[in-house]
Formats: C-alpha cells, sequence, structure tokens
C-alpha cells in the first residue's frame, strides 16, 4: 500500500497548515506505522519498504514543502536501516517515478501539461 499527500505553491504564500499536513501524511504516519509493526519484523528477517518521491532528491520550485517531507522520509530511511540492519531487517526506499493515478492526471493538468497516461508507469488497482 502507498499513500500520501501533494501540495503545491510557493514556499513564500503555502500556509504552515499545508505543510504540516504533508508532514503528517508523508512522515508522521510512516513513523508512527514503523514503531507499530518493529516488534514483528524484529521476531524474524522481514523488509521495510518506504514510497519515496524523487522530489526529495531534486526540487523543483512550487513542490518545497513536498520535497521537505520526502527528503525527511529518505532520512527516516536511512537512519531506520542503520538501526535495524542488526536484525536482519532490510530497509528500501523506492522512488518508482511518475505513476498513472488520478492524482498525477490532476497534477498534470494544474501544470497546463498535457497528460499521457500510456507514457508513465501504469498503477496495479
Amino acid at each position: 500500500m502507498c499513500a500520501g499527500e501533494i501540495a503545491h505553491g510557493p514556499v513564500e504564500s503555502t500556509p504552515v497548515g499545508v505543510f504540516d499536513k504533508l508532514y503528517r501524511s508523508n512522515v508522521h504516519a510512516n513513523y508512527h506505522l514503523t514503531q507499530t509493526l518493529l516488534p514483528l519484523l524484529k521476531k524474524g528477517p522481514g523488509q521495510i519498504v518506504f514510497i519515496n518521491s524523487s522530489a526529495g532528491l531534486v526540487v523543483r520550485p512550487h513542490i518545497g514543502q513536498f520535497s521537505a517531507s520526502q527528503h525527511a522520509l529518505r532520512a527516516l530511511t536511512d537512519a531506520l536501516r542503520a538501526e535495524v540492519n542488526e536484525y536482519g531487517i532490510r530497509v528500501l526506499s523506492v522512488y518508482p517515478g511518475r505513476v498513472a493515478t488520478p492524482r498525477m492526471e490532476a497534477i498534470y493538468a494544474k501544470s497546463g501539461n498535457e497528460y499521457k497516461p500510456e507514457l508513465l508507469l501504469q498503477a496495479k488497482t
């Protein structure tokens, strides 16, 4: 399962509440779920896979809030990997690229670019 939020707007005028919502959805939720499930994973080898965005690696204008949350998720992933390696737990960050979803269609519409789902990864439902 993969879930999260994205928002667009300049850092100068985007309300702090928008940033808080992104952080809660994209970082805090993963943190809480990890803490909840980690005791079970420590009982045997397993893996944790975080679905991340390249926006946390390469920042573009008007998505600074989203990029910050994705960069934080990457930092959480890297720290967790170092902490649980001794238990045989693998921790991965996956950057799937643009996937043909309703959210991606809305992003294209907002930017004024033509949406061509055949050029994107196809989401499995």
